[in-house]
């Protein structure tokens, strides 16, 4: 389903677990005018991701290298998420994550509903 750095994990995506969004940016030259239009000078589009895994298929050390990767603090990563029909690879970062204990099992913590959301790095669509 996704990559990170180039890296594939066994993780079980649930329905609704990837949801995508865009945030099209205006340059500091948008403004209203002295006649009420807006006028806008647009940047681009940046499209971004929230994600939600189901881990269970990870083994405890598998499940933290994973963790441990996402909350790094790391400048960027290379992402491949889906995007349409096909794939998109953008640098990115991530900006928050969370996940829950759910006790222990055989002698080791388990955690599960790891979640993360990831912003672009840089445009990925200009203005015509």
């Amino acid at each position: 389903m996704f990559k990170i750095d180039g890296n594939e994990y066994d993780v079980i995506i649930p329905q609704g677990g990837i949801e995508r969004s865009f945030s099209v940016y205006d340059t500091k030259n948008t403004e209203r005018l002295d006649n009420g239009e807006m006028f806008r000078d647009v940047l681009g589009t940046y499209y971004n991701y929230s994600v939600s895994v189901d881990g269970k298929n990870l083994s405890p050390e598998q499940y933290d290298a994973l963790y441990e990767l996402l909350s790094a603090p790391t400048d960027f990563h290379t992402f491949e998420m889906p995007y349409g029909q096909t794939v998109l690879i953008f640098q990115g970062y991530v900006t928050s994550g969370k996940d829950t204990y759910t006790g222990r099992v055989g002698g080791q913590n388990r955690w599960s509903g790891l979640s993360f959301n990831m912003i672009a790095k840089e445009l990925a669509r200009l203005p015509e």
